[in-house]
This record gives C-alpha cells, structure tokens and sequence, in this order.
C-alpha cells in the first residue's frame, strides 16, 4: 500500500474557510489520502467544519472516493482521536500500519493556525497598482447608458412580474457574446424556459460562454461545490436567481445577509435578483427601496437598481421598465433610464424574438414624473429654450416651481429677458 514514507501538501482554498490536506506516498508519487475541511465555522469559542476524508486504496469500502464526511469539532483532541480511529476502522489499518491520527491532527492544527491569522497589514501607498476596472455596458445609446459593476457585487431589485429574471438573461447573453464566461445559477426555473428565451433574444447563436446551473440547496451550503464548478469552468461573471431562494435562513435576519454576502466574497463578480414588496415599494418610493428582508441585503452590495414596471395589460406585446440607480458606491453616477420589451410572435419575425431598446426615461410620462424636477426641465429645455409657463405646461406642474428650480441652479439655467418678449429659460453651456 505504502512503498515509501509518506509526505503531506497542506493548501488552503482560495476565498477562505477551505482547506486541504493530501498525503503523497514519496516513493511512487501516488496520493494515498486527501483530507478537505470545508465549511468552517465558531460556536462558543469552537472551531467546527465539515470534513471529507477521501481514500481510494483497494479494498476498502468507499462512496465515490470518500472513505468518511462528517462535521467534526476541529478544536478537540478527543474529537480529533475519535475521527482517527473511525478512519482505521473503515480502512481496515492495524495500529503501525498508518497514523490516521498525525494526519489528521496535521490538518485540524493548520486550519486552526491559518483561521487565527489575518492578512498582513501593509503601507497603503505600498498596494499593487492594477488597471482600472470599467463596468459593464450592457446597452447604450449616445448619452444614454445601463452598466453593472465588473469588480463588485449589484442588485436588481424590484416586485413578482418585473421582467428581473428576462433582463438578467439579456444581461447574461450580452456578455457572453462579448467573451465574459458568465454563469446563471437558478433557483426558481428551468434550463429548457431559459434556453427559449435565449434564443428569442439572438436566434439559434451557440454561446459556449453561457453556462447555467440549476440550484437546489442555498448559496452558502452550496457554496464549495459553486467553487469548484467557477474554477473548473473559469467564469467571470456570476448570476443569482434569486436572493430570496438562495438564502439559508430568514430573510428578515442579519445573520442570513451576512452569510450570504461572505458567500458572493468567494465567488466571482455576481448580480443578485433581489424582491421587495409592492406596498414597500409604494410608500418609500423608488429612491429608497430596498431588498426584501435585512438591510444588510442592500448595504452590503455595491451597486443596486430598482426596477418599475408602466401599467401596461396582459395582452400588450411591448412592456416599458424604468431602472433607477438606488445606490452605487463608485465611478461616475449612473442615470435612470427606461428599457423596452418588444415581443414578436413567431408570425411576424419567423420565430418569437423579444427586442430590447434604451430609451429616455423623461419620454416615458408614467415613469418621468418620478424624475427630480431639474432633470425634468434640463432634459426638455436641453435644445430649445422654454418659457416657464411652457415648461409647467409639459411636466404638468406650476411655473413658480420652475422658477424656483432655475433660480436655485444659476449655474445649471439661464433666464433669457428680451424687450417685449416673455422670459425663456435654457441651459448654459458647459464653458459658461
């Protein structure tokens, strides 16, 4: 079994809370054991993890390669012994013939050590100097933008009968046209639904860097197995459908957002499809809605939109959705902006498609009115010169609060006064 002494390969798992431990038979190179801790976790001052001992050595009864898992108490030496002696039990070992225990107790030690240590502090001015990050453009139109983070985890928040799943796809198929290996883990629908919406939005196109997972167990119990599978299939990008399935305890609980959001930590960049309530949505307003559940849902992502849906009817074959950047932490400050859904049946197009359109949210009256009333009047004047009574006419409002607005931003409008002509109001130029 063993033709040479024995040599250990300790490592932990990149993204924390993962550790392996593989005893090499240093004559053959052969590996006889690997031991994975995964999981780790303290309760009342004990280190727990789930550990995996795998062993293939002939005869010896195994499940797929594992000769024992179980959740073990890593700071106990009576828990350490007894895990030991289940090991030679199963394998069949006399005493002498291998020391379960060293192994064991080699990786139980090295995983205490390495969770007591934190990173070395470092001079700031020291930090590695990297290249900027973009977002990711999604669609633009001239001046007209909807971007995600590329380095940090964002949200898309908004109630049932949205369109968030539909406009994560879009999202999902974007990049991976552009070469992004992007990975949408589901917990609520099916691959075949996807694939067909997928291919209302680009036809027959093969993306090979479009994976999809169906989920079963949330994100943190989950979370090795999602490891592996992004490190096997090297993705970029990671898609969660959705935040309230993928949780491993109350919604309402801090605990459960936190768990959560040190599970993304491990994962790459990721966009999570949160809900919020209809009534919540109504009485705060887009501007301070917030994810379903904990605060920390929202505080502890980094860019968040909330999604609005026009009143349109069941029967209407274009559905408007108007994205409001609620919260973003860095780079330039996104806009609102307003979406449309175009669905075309197999009749018109030759097979159902669905396209998708950037358009100025201040068009959309439903969704303009919610605008701020400077950005209001900037987006109507930004060509022409209006009067003020002109200006209340279209946004129907009153021209004392236009006048209001203009007198407050001096250096956004300018009064234009003319002999005999009523006072228009314009934008001054970026050089005035």
């Amino acid at each position: 079994m063993i033709s040479g002494a024995p040599e250990t390969q300790f490592h932990a798992v990149p993204g924390g809370g993962f550790y392996v431990l593989n005893v090499i038979d240093a004559a053959t190179r052969d590996e006889l054991i690997s031991i994975e801790a995964r999981r780790l976790r303290r309760e009342s001052g004990r280190l727990y993890a789930e550990i995996d001992i795998r062993c293939e050595w002939a005869g010896v009864p195994h499940i797929n390669g594992t000769l024992t898992c179980g959740t073990w108490n890593l700071s106990s030496q009576q828990s350490r012994k007894a895990l030991a002696k289940h090991c030679a039990e199963r394998a069949r070992t006399q005493p002498g013939d291998f020391d379960w225990l060293l192994y064991v107790d080699s990786l139980c030690l090295r995983a205490i050590q390495e969770e007591r240590t934190e990173n070395p502090s470092i001079v700031l001015d020291d930090a590695p100097v990297v290249e900027a990050v973009t977002d990711h453009d999604i669609i633009s139109d001239g001046s007209l933008s909807f971007k995600i983070p590329a380095d940090a985890t964002s949200f898309l928040v908004a109630p049932g009968d949205r369109l968030k799943s539909l406009l994560a796809l879009y999202i999902g198929v974007t990049l991976a046209r552009r070469g992004i290996r992007v990975l949408f883990c589901d917990w609520e629908m099916s691959a075949h639904r996807h694939r067909l919406r997928k291919e209302r939005f680009i036809g027959n196109e093969r993306l090979d860097n479009l994976r999809y997972q169906q989920m079963q167990q949330p994100l943190p119990i989950s979370l090795d197995s999602m490891r592996r599978e992004c490190d096997r299939q090297h993705v970029d990008f990671l898609i969660v459908d959705s935040v309230s399935m993928a949780v491993d305890g109350k919604m309402t609980d801090d605990d459960t957002a936190l768990r959560f959001h040190r599970a993304l930590r491990q994962l790459p960049t990721t966009l999570a499809l949160a809900h919020v309530s209809k009534s919540t949505l109504d009485a705060r307003g887009i501007q301070d809605a917030l994810a379903f559940g904990s605060i920390l849902f929202t505080n502890l992502s980094r860019c968040v939109w909330v999604i609005q849906k026009t009143n349109d009817t069941q029967m209407s074959d274009t559905v408007m959705l108007g994205l409001w950047p609620t919260k973003q932490n860095s780079g330039v400050r996104y806009k609102p902006l307003a979406l449309e859904f175009a669905f075309y049946d197999a009749l018109v197009s030759g097979m159902p498609s669905i396209d998708v359109t950037l358009r100025d949210i201040s068009t959309v009256p439903e969704l303009a009115t919610q605008l701020p009333l400077q950005t209001r009047i900037q987006r109507l004047v930004v060509n022409t010169p209006m009067t003020a009574g002109a200006i209340a006419e279209a946004l129907g409002t009153k021209p004392d609060a236009i006048y209001k607005v203009v007198v407050r931003n001096p250096s956004v409008f300018q009064r234009l006064d003319a002999p005999g002509e009523p006072t228009r109001i314009r934008l001054r130029a970026v050089n005035e």
